[in-house]
């Protein structure tokens, strides 16, 4: 039987057996939250955050890469509807798509705000 100090005190170990326990508890706690995650993940609840933001990205670039051959496509129908010239309709309809997409990235750089 462990011995006693005078005085009902506790023993010199207790403090230690009490650190060892909160450990023992707080890694308990810990691993219980990974399995959690884990099964939420699986279930599709979560998802990688590396993954989404490279789905992000790509979206991003698929979106922009359609704004900018648009113009192209666009200028010869609407030059033949209003009969002027496609080029110079081709030559504004790009400044402007290149002007709004470069304002989206601007804004898209930009902290947003708390509301």
């Amino acid at each position: 039987m462990p011995r006693r100090p005078r005085g009902g005190g506790l023993d010199a170990d207790e403090p230690a057996r009490q650190a060892v326990l909160e450990a023992q508890t707080a890694l308990v706690r810990v691993q219980t939250e990974l399995r959690e995650l884990e099964l939420r993940r699986r279930q599709g609840d979560v998802v990688d955050r590396a993954a989404a933001e490279a789905d992000r990205e790509a979206a991003g670039q698929r979106i922009r890469t359609f704004w900018l051959r648009w113009p192209a496509e666009a200028a010869p129908v609407l030059a033949a509807q209003f009969g002027l010239d496609g080029d110079a309709v081709a030559d504004v309809l790009t400044r402007l798509v290149r002007t709004a997409l470069s304002e989206l990235a601007d804004a898209e750089r930009r902290p947003a705000r708390r509301r």
